[in-house]
């Protein structure tokens, strides 16, 4: 890769184009400015905390085998290869529930406090449903933390005759 993309420059946010024949190239590779990543420099972390886009984009390779990446993105695929991993995706997901009832509740409240809704059937039931699968949900995630930390105990304490096909079931 020697030439440069010139005026044809396919890289996002001030990326740097190479391509490697000047008349009929094959491969583009960009390589991106500081807080920039992905395949075409399209991606930033300049704005976020601590996403997965943050902590893993920048290892991730474009256009390369799973086999060949780098060790921390083989890792973080092991990890769906025991219950452990099940149970942290899932614990994920009624997290990102657990955010989505209590913004439905503050909305709610907001609206009955401000007296737009009045309708006594539909705050009973609001206060009803939602509170219960809030606690439904948060206890969910207390459970679920409470298995991967069985499993990985368990995991430790047998080793290398920890059995990852039981642990799935």
């Amino acid at each position: 890769m020697s030439y440069d993309c010139y005026r044809e420059n396919v890289c996002d946010n001030q990326g740097k184009c190479f391509k490697d024949d000047r008349q009929c190239p094959k491969a583009v590779i960009c390589v991106c400015q500081e807080c920039f990543y992905g395949s075409r420099c399209q991606f930033s972390t300049k704005r976020t905390s601590l996403s997965l886009d943050t902590i893993l984009g920048y290892h991730i390779l474009p256009r390369v085998a799973i086999s060949e990446q780098p060790i921390i993105i083989r890792i973080s695929i092991k990890a769906c290869d025991v219950g452990c991993g099940f149970y942290l995706f899932v614990s994920s997901t009624a997290s990102m529930i657990i955010v989505i009832l209590f913004t439905i509740k503050f909305v709610l409240l907001l609206a009955i406090q401000m007296s737009l809704i009045n309708n006594r059937k539909f705050i009973n039931v609001k206060c009803t449903f939602v509170n219960y699968f809030l606690r439904i949900f948060a206890t969910s995630g207390d459970w679920l933390s409470a298995c991967t930390a069985i499993e990985r105990t368990i995991n430790a304490w047998k080793g290398i005759h920890f059995n990852k096909s039981k642990t799935k079931n």
